[in-house]
């Protein structure tokens, strides 16, 4: 029975991205994000790496997809690769990847990796509160001299 899902589920995956490809919508990012997500949900990470590498302009989004798909079928290394990849190709890395990054980490047990990660985080944080404390000391100095 388990089995006769999981070739239903590829199944409709395929069909769905017929559809996409035969109504013109392949190539939108919104559409191409979600095909990463749903086959690597499928466990067809062949598939989704066809449409991320095809993808025109890879986002955080397509690439935090990607990671999620990797740590979902246990390639937790493959993500930390991901990862690392990411600010080589000019990509932003957010929030949400961060997060993923750290659960590849504690998937593996990749402990020098995951306070990398974290000081990254702590740096972006910090990086953030200075701008803002910078910006608004400018802001009073023009209220004290005025």
């Amino acid at each position: 029975m388990q089995s006769l899902f999981f070739v239903n589920k590829i199944s409709w995956a395929r069909d769905i991205h017929i559809d996409i490809a035969k109504g013109g919508f392949e190539g939108d990012s919104t559409i191409d994000n979600a095909l990463v997500s749903m086959y690597a949900k499928c466990g067809m990470l062949v598939e989704a790496l066809e449409v991320f590498d095809k993808m025109g302009g890879q986002t955080t989004v397509s690439w935090t997809k990607t990671i999620v798909g990797y740590i979902k079928l246990g390639f937790h290394e493959k993500a930390l690769r991901c990862l690392e990849q990411m600010p080589l190709q000019g990509i932003l890395i957010d929030d949400v990847t961060f997060l993923c990054g750290l659960r590849a980490c504690a998937n593996t047990n990749a402990f020098y990796d995951g306070l990398a990660i974290h000081a990254q985080m702590l740096k972006r944080v910090f990086m953030g509160i200075l701008l803002s404390m910078t910006l608004f000391y400018i802001c009073m100095q023009d209220v004290t001299i005025s």
